[in-house]
């Protein structure tokens, strides 16, 4: 099975000196060790993803959130009555700044359209790099376990027992698990698998992902 190779950003700035002639640099990085520089101008710098698509290779894509670039976003308090003196906000202010609401937006679903785009290359990894237990599980109708614990374990988007949820499951492994059991579904038994986590988690899930964008902005 091949899997979209992405190289991911793992650092860059501007007034990097004499590697760059045009002042800015972004460093990308994939699992394999591969690696590149992508040399800019500070207005294109700003506007590098996190992400750039190579070539398929196997394996799962390993992602280091840390290292993702942050979201540099203006402030636009005047786009909203809660965070202005409305009264004194001309209509060409409230048109700024809501285009900058919207470009803000853009760019964090960006961001989570990237998470998505990873999980669907990692989805289900350990039934192909654990075909042999997998397999051997699957010859006992799944009386024999081991492998389906550490599938629950190792992946993130089964909530069927407790223990094996990720502390900081998100909506993204939400609409992960809600794919798995439409696309399972309908191709295996022609209807759909319904399997709705329970109000705490889809709460734990919601907050989890607004902190990991909140993580990753900046408010200038």
């Amino acid at each position: 099975m091949k899997h979209i190779h992405l190289f991911q950003h793992i650092g860059g700035g501007c007034g990097v000196g004499e590697n760059s002639a045009q002042g800015c640099d972004d460093h990308y990085k994939c699992e394999c060790g591969a690696e590149f520089k992508v040399y800019s101008s500070p207005e294109v710098h700003f506007t590098m993803p996190n992400f750039i698509a190579g070539k398929k290779t196997p394996g799962p894509i390993k992602v280091n959130f840390d290292k993702m670039k942050t979201i540099v976003i203006k402030k636009s308090q005047n786009a909203d009555t809660r965070t202005c003196d409305w009264t004194k906000v001309s209509k060409t202010e409230l048109l700024k700044n809501s285009r900058q609401h919207i470009d803000d937006v853009r760019k964090g679903l960006a961001l989570l359209s990237d998470l998505l785009e990873i999980a669907g290359s990692k989805h289900d990894y350990t039934k192909i790099h654990n075909i042999d237990e997998f397999h051997a599980d699957f010859r006992t109708g799944f009386k024999k376990q081991d492998w389906w614990k550490m599938h629950q374990k190792d992946e993130r988007h089964h909530f069927n027992t407790k223990k094996y949820v990720q502390k900081d499951v998100n909506l993204l492994d939400v609409l992960e698990q809600i794919v798995d059991g439409v696309m399972a579904g309908l191709a295996r038994s022609g209807k759909y698998r319904k399997e709705v986590p329970d109000k705490k988690l889809l709460l734990k899930a919601y907050e989890n992902t607004a902190k990991l964008l909140v993580n990753k902005i900046k408010a200038i």
